[in-house]
């Protein structure tokens, strides 16, 4: 891979692991503050702290083997696709997380008020559609992932 397509890519992947990061952060402290809050959520947590650890390392191994690697004409164009279509998943997702604290940080109200207003908010339907929106993107770079590793 040439330098100034690596150092793009590794750029891009950065940005998108310091997005999935603070995103996933903000989650977890979500979750933590209900005690015995939905599964669902702990576990879409897991999945957007894993994206952020493959972007990670994929930009690491970019950013630190510019010349070794090379994914090839026939991945470098869906690559280039996938991290639009990541990059408006991610910033959809961190909304979400956002809107979601926003609306269960209202002051006046009872821990026992807040629980059910989480309940009620947090489809398992929405959260299911999250986690699968991030497991497709983590088996994309999966995939980048063991061919620059070749």
């Amino acid at each position: 891979m040439d330098p100034a397509t690596g150092i793009g890519l590794a750029a891009s992947l950065a940005t998108l692991a310091e997005i999935a990061g603070k995103s996933g952060k903000a989650l977890y402290r979500f979750t933590k503050r209900f005690r015995n809050g939905p599964e669902a959520l702990e576990s879409l947590y897991e999945e957007v702290e894993a994206l952020r650890q493959l972007l990670d390392d994929i930009s690491a191994l970019v950013r630190y083997d510019l010349g070794d690697h090379d994914i090839g004409p026939q991945l470098r164009k869906p690559a280039q696709s996938k991290q639009a279509e990541m990059a408006r998943d991610l910033d959809a997702f961190e909304t979400w997380v956002a809107d979601m604290k926003k609306n269960f940080e209202k002051p006046g109200y009872s821990e026992r008020h807040l629980r059910a207003r989480f309940v009620k908010a947090l489809s398992e339907r929405e959260v299911t559609q999250h986690r699968s929106i991030l497991a497709e993107h983590r088996k994309s770079l999966d995939t980048l992932l063991n061919q620059l590793a070749k």
